[in-house]
This record gives structure tokens, C-alpha cells and sequence, in this order.
């Protein structure tokens, strides 16, 4: 398929889309409907983001990834003053939300379920030609209408690598990722895991207790630091979670090459849930 014919194909599926999502009605504006299916749309600050040989090839590796806990990408619109991310929509929000919402039950059967999907998902992302994740947050694990997890913020370098990172998100990357300033590896996915079982466990955002005395940028100063003990999130676990305790420091592991393999990973998580 040559350059202007994609242009030409995608411009009309473009075209199609917003006359489907005309149709809905809804209140949340980024909220929409896409060929009688409701579908998130997501804006894109990238005035200089255009069509190029690179990001044809990540659209292709997009469409390839087929799995029931990677949110499912449907399309981008590259349009003049309309540039958007299409995905499928997560009813239940981010599990950051859930975390954070007291009123919800967060016991060791549903946080085994969440973890274990989000084992699954970063499994099949490392066997894929995009091999890592390098962004995953709390934020970027969503939650769908049968509360399993659907993984986001995946792929599509051209996109994310341009984008600006907010400083928080910054608390859930690996020490020698923050200390190279380079690209992550699937070690650093397995850190962000035990980031993501600290906000389970203490059911608050990622260290938290530190952030009562220190500034995000100070902690991810501490963080970066060679220090013979590493600054990591405090926490108490409750009897019942203590397994999921142990998991977690396995994870977040100083040195990469001492972290929880994630089939290690799957494999605890799987005998638990057993």
C-alpha cells in the first residue's frame, strides 16, 4: 500500500468515525461511539506528529497485539488541527482510582486478580517485537466492566517518547532507568510492578509516606542515588497480604538482574490464587 493511499484510506475511516461519534451521548466528552461500540478518545498535544514510514511500522506492530489484558488501540487521527488516540473504552477507570477509593474492597483474591493480569499483559508485550512496556503506572492499567485489568500506554515510541512525561509518573521507573536517562527493559516493567503492589498494599499513591515530607523531585533524587539502602515505599501489610509483600520486594530490587523474573512472577501469583 503506497504512502497517499494509506492517507486516503485512513482519512476516510476518520471521516466515518466522527460520524459515528455524532451519534453519541454520553458525559464524558472523551467518551464516544465508534461503529456502534463506545470507544475512549484521547487527544494528542503533537502539532508536529505526522505520518511516517516509523509510525506505519508501530501502527502495524499495534494491530498485531491481540490480548484480553492490553487495551485494545483502534486507530489515530493525524488530521490537520485533529490529532486523537482511539482505544476501547475502560468503564470502571484507572486502578489508581480504586487504590485511592476507600469505600472499595481491595482484599488478596481481587489485588492476586489485578497483579496476575498485569503479569499477563507485560508477558506478551516482552515476546512482541516492541518488547517492553517503559511507562506502566498504576494509571496505565485500567479497569473494564468485568473488573479485569486492561493494560495501556503501550507501543508507539513515535508517540509516547515525544511526549512529556509528567513528574510523577517518574516514581514508578527504575533506579538505572532514571539514572541513565535511557530506554527501559523488561526489568525495569518488573520494578514498576513492585511500585504498583507498594500502592495496593498501603492503598495510597505510590510512596506515599514519603511525599509527606519530601517533594516528588527529592524523592526521585533519593531514588537515583547508590545508597546501601535504596529509598523505596513504606508500608505495612496486613496478615493476609504479607505474600504479596514478599513478591513486591522481589520486584523492586536494586539490581536488576536480582528482580522476580515475570514467569517467576505468574507462576507465585498463579499457586496463591490456586
Amino acid at each position: 500500500m503506497t504512502r497517499n493511499n494509506t492517507k486516503s484510506t485512513f482519512s476516510f475511516v476518520l471521516r466515518q468515525s466522527k460520524a459515528d461519534m455524532a451519534e453519541a451521548s454520553t458525559h464524558d466528552k472523551n467518551v464516544s461511539l465508534y461503529k456502534g461500540n463506545v470507544v475512549k478518545v484521547e487527544c494528542l498535544d503533537h502539532k508536529g506528529l505526522y505520518v511516517t514510514s516509523q509510525l506505519l511500522k508501530e501502527l502495524q506492530q499495534m494491530r498485531a497485539i491481540n490480548h484480553p489484558n492490553l487495551l485494545r488501540f483502534i486507530g489515530l487521527c493525524l488530521e490537520a488541527d485533529e490529532k486523537f488516540m482511539v482505544t476501547e473504552h475502560c468503564p470502571k477507570g484507572a486502578l489508581a482510582e480504586v487504590v485511592m477509593d476507600e469505600t472499595f474492597t481491595l482484599d488478596l483474591v481481587f489485588s492476586l486478580s489485578i497483579l496476575n493480569d498485569i503479569v499477563q499483559a507485560l508477558m506478551y508485550i516482552h515476546k512482541q517485537p516492541i518488547r517492553v512496556h517503559g511507562r506502566l503506572t498504576s494509571e496505565a492499567c485500567l479497569i473494564d466492566s468485568r473488573f479485569s485489568v486492561k493494560v495501556a500506554h503501550y507501543g508507539l515510541p513515535t508517540i509516547y517518547d515525544n511526549t512529556k512525561r509528567h513528574e510523577k509518573d517518574l516514581l514508578w521507573m527504575a533506579p538505572e532507568v532514571l539514572r541513565s536517562g535511557g530506554k527501559a527493559t523488561p526489568e525495569a516493567d518488573v520494578y514498576s510492578v513492585g511500585i504498583i503492589i507498594s500502592e495496593i498494599l498501603t492503598r495510597d499513591a505510590p510512596f506515599g509516606q514519603e511525599r509527606e515530607l519530601y517533594s516528588i523531585n527529592e524523592i526521585v533524587s533519593r531514588i537515583k542515588e547508590h545508597l546501601d539502602f535504596p529509598l523505596r515505599p513504606g508500608f505495612q501489610t496486613a496478615p493476609d497480604m504479607g505474600v504479596i509483600g514478599q513478591l513486591m520486594e522481589k520486584c523492586w530490587e536494586e539490581d536488576p538482574t536480582k528482580r522476580l523474573p515475570l514467569l517467576k512472577l505468574s507462576s507465585s501469583l498463579r499457586s496463591l490464587m490456586a
